[in-house]
């Protein structure tokens, strides 16, 4: 898997960095924690500020756009996204 950043954008009222990439794999369509793991450690950042948002993949294509935020507390990704998108269950 690798993904390419293609666009930063730094959201000061929500103290996050929103970053747009594009995503290509082979196989199968990576897991969240997959993607969350390789973003994070692309952006230097701790596991638990990195939150996947939406992950699109292109039909019949080994290749998608996805969007990713890095908080800068851990309450703030608390508060803001309760968790649902990163929840490991």
């Amino acid at each position: 898997m690798e993904v390419y950043v293609e666009k930063e954008r730094h959201n000061p009222l929500l103290k996050r960095r929103e970053v747009y990439c594009r995503l290509s794999f082979e196989g199968k369509t990576p897991s969240r924690k997959e993607v969350r793991a390789k973003i994070a450690g692309l952006m230097n950042a701790e596991l638990e500020r990195v939150v996947v948002d939406t992950i699109k993949t292109e039909i019949r294509q080994n290749r998608g756009k996805l969007l990713t935020s890095k908080f800068t507390t851990l309450l703030r990704t608390a508060e803001n996204r309760g968790g649902a998108h990163n929840r490991e269950e």
